[in-house]
């Protein structure tokens, strides 16, 4: 640069040699300002160039030389769903697998993208080409996209990049796709439509020829249609579809008394009967609306105002394919039959009313045979119609007891020619073998010109089984009345007055018989409580009874007994009595406040258990829980479940369940479980005892009364004390021992070293050094062993653990660098505690090196620090693929490891460690990986 610098062209050979150098200086100051602002439009330049790829809608992701990705910016993260953290530094072609659908992956997108690639990288182009490569990609929560990619090389400071612009056309996609759908089916309804109208106007020709013959046809068959028609002996009246006239005989004209041109513009319909008109219109457009034949007889005022009775019928027409044409309607006279019929009827009304409304049975027997019985009879011999009687033998119904006094009564009607018989009690016997007694008036009767008898009977059965009920009550009324264990009580309606007592009465009360008959109640002083008294007789006068109403009574020696008293109204010679009955509950309600008091008492000592406390049925349905289980499940019915359902989830009985071998053996049965309660998946131990009720009356197991309680803290307290014996006991072994392994140890590696520095000796010098390391190892190990006493002094101080954290930050980065994981640090704000600073560093190192060890394909080791529940917690995190269930037990077991280098005792010196700062470790694990907590307490 002195010779010659920059080119700079001397002005004045005599300058001296201060006049160069200052110069220099100049230029050089002059340079190094260029080069800052040319730095700075450079650094300007830069960031509007990442802010328009951060901020563009499409995908833009740049490549090295070498395909590693080194930038992604946020419309790629929301095209593929992966972050720009994930993807920064991988290799573009890894990306590509990872976004394309499963089944496509190294086909069509992958071998366009790279024959692409290869094509501009053996062509040396920097530009696009006007080229652009679709396929469908797959984000990470499986849903499909469409994209778009447009790639080229971009020349860079060195060498070049590739840069990738990807844009979404999901949307596009869909929309063409359903474009093309659309377009498809567009096509295929106009050739459906096309082919139908050839096949119409094909049909439609054929139709138009077919027709003409018709009509031919059709007009032949109507010349000789209306010829028939006006000779026919009936009035012809046709109408077309909408009713209109077509064609009327001269006979309709005569017959209605109307004109045909009357007829014609349907005014016949005005001519009917004002009491027919609703019902044959009516009919006329019901049979038109359903093209039904209508036939009914109707009148008609003629124009003199005379009622002319007709036989109207019409028939549809029905042409082509049953197309409807019309009506032809037909009118027949008779007038003369109609008026016939109407007397015949009134006449055969006036005797059927008489003879179906009588009440009794009215039958008519000629030559010994029924030849007429009304309804009333028939359902008398148990049948509906009356016509399955006619022809029967009279004497078959007859009971054989009176049939020789019927048989007398017939002669003397039909032979000696008397008039009428007088009603007499008969009986008569039913098919079905019943017997019926029946009072009989009979008188001789002109039939179908033949001698016959008219009877009329009235079933008096049920009248004389009251009768004989009424005398059977009477007997069992008293009878009852003095059996009865309640007391009874018969007094007027008036005034009280007792006028009957039963046995009863005198037993409960004291009573004698003359002291109560012809007193009241009130002058016996038998009502405690007047009021009730009373109540229950308003109750009987207004409603006729009174049951189950509660009174206390008064005995004659002033004892109080208590019952329910219930009242009726009876009749006796149509006089109104009241009967009262006192149902004696005086023991029975003694015993229920007896069992009421010792149910409340063990109701409380039920609730009062403060563990699980439950009675479940042979089916192991829940029949009563305590409070304590009602405070636990109080979110859920629990009454009439399965226990195994409510209380653990399982929809089967839990394996081991003691409740199932109490029902199989009848005994008591015990059993320690580890269980999870339902809708949680923390599992706990349980102790639980099952204890079979039993009936003792049959001696069959009613149910299961289960005592359940919660020991899992127990059990935990069980575990961590033979741990910590087991560290103890090591501890002492470690401490009693560590001297004694160690000084030969160290004489050992003294001479080792001695040895290696001799000349003479020095081809061994590597086994000499491989020696040493081993020995310094195995010194290490005595080393962590000697950690493990219990009783080893520490020396606390109050010290922060996040200042020790931030110490062992750049180690434990180090060491996560090395096992490609990232280290975490997320220190909350926590006090003070009590440490042994260097135990605490190896605690801590020995913690991350675990979850460092954990993660064999990266990920990310994170360590917190919290306070909760007045504790300061250091908490270290791995994601690693957890513990195995059968492996948590051993955690912290010295010597236990599942490492091929590991000495196991790793976490035992953490446990140990823990122990002399009075901490705690606890550890959670699942598939996504570890957790493990040290509780530090808080110092006083």
């Amino acid at each position: 640069m002195l010779s010659n610098p920059g080119g700079i062209r001397m002005k004045d050979q005599d300058k001296t040699r201060e006049q160069l150098i200052s110069e220099l200086i100049e230029l050089r100051h002059r340079n190094e300002y260029m080069q800052k602002a040319a730095q700075e439009i450079s650094m300007e330049r830069e960031h509007r160039y990442y802010s328009i790829i951060e901020n563009s809608i499409d995908g833009i992701v740049l490549t090295d030389e070498n395909g590693t990705i080194i930038e992604w910016n946020n419309g790629m993260r929301m095209i593929t769903g992966l972050d720009r953290e994930k993807v920064i530094g991988c290799a573009n072609w890894d990306v590509v697998f990872m976004v394309m659908p499963e089944e496509k992956k190294n086909y069509s997108l992958y071998n366009r993208l790279r024959a692409s690639t290869m094509e501009m990288l053996s062509k040396g182009k920097t530009s696009w080409s006007g080229k652009y490569i679709e396929g469908e990609i797959r984000q990470p929560d499986g849903s499909v996209r469409y994209i778009q990619d447009i790639s080229c090389p971009v020349k860079a400071d060195k060498g070049f990049m590739f840069c990738s612009i990807i844009r979404d056309i999901t949307d596009k996609k869909r929309l063409e796709k359903k474009l093309e759908e659309n377009r498809e089916q567009l096509e295929e309804n106009v050739k459906k439509r096309t082919e139908k109208l050839r096949k119409a106007n094909v049909r439609l020709n054929r139709e138009i020829k077919k027709r003409k013959l018709i009509e031919e046809a059709l007009w032949e068959n109507q010349r000789r249609y209306e010829t028939l028609l006006e000779i026919l002996p009936v009035g012809l009246y046709q109408a077309d579809s909408d009713g209109r006239c077509v064609y009327v005989n001269d006979l309709s004209s005569r017959l209605l008394g109307l004109s045909q041109d009357d007829l014609s513009n349907c005014s016949w319909m005005k001519a009917l009967h004002p009491d027919d008109r609703v019902q044959v219109t009516a009919e006329l457009l019901r049979c038109a609306d359903r093209r039904n034949n209508f036939k009914m007889k109707f009148r008609f005022l003629t124009s003199g105002q005379n009622v002319a009775w007709v036989l109207g019928q019409a028939v549809p027409f029905l042409g082509h394919n049953n197309k409807f044409l019309g009506y032809l309607f037909t009118f027949s006279d008779i007038t003369d039959l109609k008026l016939a019929e109407g007397e015949l009827k009134d006449s055969e009304e006036r005797y059927r009313r008489l003879v179906e409304l009588s009440p009794c049975v009215i039958a008519v027997h000629s030559e010994g045979r029924i030849v007429f019985i009304n309804r009333l009879g028939a359902k008398l011999y148990g049948l509906e119609n009356p016509d399955e009687l006619i022809g029967k033998p009279l004497m078959d119904f007859v009971h054989p007891d009176y049939r020789p006094l019927v048989y007398e009564h017939v002669r003397l009607m039909l032979e000696e020619g008397k008039n009428v018989l007088p009603p007499v009690e008969e009986r008569l016997i039913l098919a079905d073998g019943t017997v019926k007694d029946v009072e009989v008036a009979a008188a001789p009767f002109i039939f179908k010109n033949k001698p016959a008898i008219q009877l009329i009977a009235q079933d008096i059965t049920e009248r004389k089984s009251i009768e004989h009920a009424l005398r059977l009550s009477e007997e069992r009324f008293l009878k009852a009345f003095n059996a009865s264990p309640d007391p009874t009580v018969i007094s007027t309606f008036d005034d009280g007055t007792i006028i009957e007592i039963n046995n009863s009465f005198l037993y409960v009360t004291g009573f004698s018989r003359e002291e109560v008959i012809g007193k009241t109640s009130q002058e016996l002083n038998l009502c405690v409580y007047p009021d009730t008294f009373m109540q229950a007789y308003k109750k009987t006068i207004e409603q006729g009874f009174v049951h189950n109403h509660e009174i206390y009574i008064r005995t004659k020696t002033g004892k109080q007994r208590f019952g329910l008293f219930s009242t009726d109204i009876i009749s006796v010679d149509r006089e109104r009595y009241l009967i009262g009955i006192f149902h004696d509950l005086t023991r029975r309600k003694e015993a229920e406040d007896a069992l009421r008091e010792s149910s409340r008492l063990m109701n409380s000592v039920f609730d009062s258990i403060q563990d699980h406390l439950s009675v479940i049925d042979t089916e192991f349905n829940i029949i009563r829980i305590n409070s304590k289980v009602k405070q636990l499940f109080s979110h859920l019915p629990l009454e009439g479940e399965k226990c195994h359902k409510v209380f653990h989830g399982n929809d089967h009985i839990c394996e081991g369940c003691p409740s199932l071998k109490a029902l199989k053996t009848g005994r008591s049965a015990h059993a320690v479980l580890q269980l999870a309660w339902a809708g949680e998946d923390k599992k706990i131990w349980e102790e639980h005892y099952s204890y079979p009720f039993i009936d003792q009356k049959t001696g069959e197991i009613r149910g299961i009364i289960v005592y359940s309680r919660n020991i899992t803290d127990r059990v935990k307290v069980e575990k961590e004390m033979a741990r910590l014996e087991r560290l103890n006991l090591i501890g002492e072994m470690a401490a009693s021992i560590g001297h004694e392994v160690r000084n030969p140890m160290t004489t050992v590696r003294g001479f080792l070293q001695m040895l290696g520095e001799k000349r003479d000796w020095g081809i061994y010098r590597e086994y000499f050094n491989i020696m040493i390391e081993e020995l310094d190892r195995a010194n290490n190990i005595i080393t962590e062993f000697l950690s493990l006493a219990r009783n080893k002094p520490v020396d606390l101080k109050i010290i922060s653990l996040n200042t020790i954290l931030r110490s062992l930050s750049l180690l434990m980065a180090a060491n996560g660098i090395n096992s490609n994981v990232d280290v975490a640090l997320e220190l909350g704000d926590i006090p003070d505690v009590s440490l042994n600073e260097k135990e605490i560093r190896q605690l801590i190192l020995n913690l991350v090196r675990n979850g460092l060890e954990a993660m064999n394909d990266g990920g990310k080791l994170t360590i917190k620090t919290y306070l909760e529940n007045g504790e300061v917690v250091l908490a270290v995190q791995d994601q690693g693929q957890g513990i195995k269930a059968d492996l948590l037990d051993k955690v912290g077991t010295p010597f236990f490891t599942t490492k091929e280098e590991g000495t196991g005792l790793g976490l035992a010196v953490c446990y140990g460690i823990a122990d002399r700062h009075n901490a705690t470790i606890t550890m959670e694990t699942g598939p996504s990986g570890t957790e493990f907590f040290v509780r530090f307490k808080l110092c006083n």
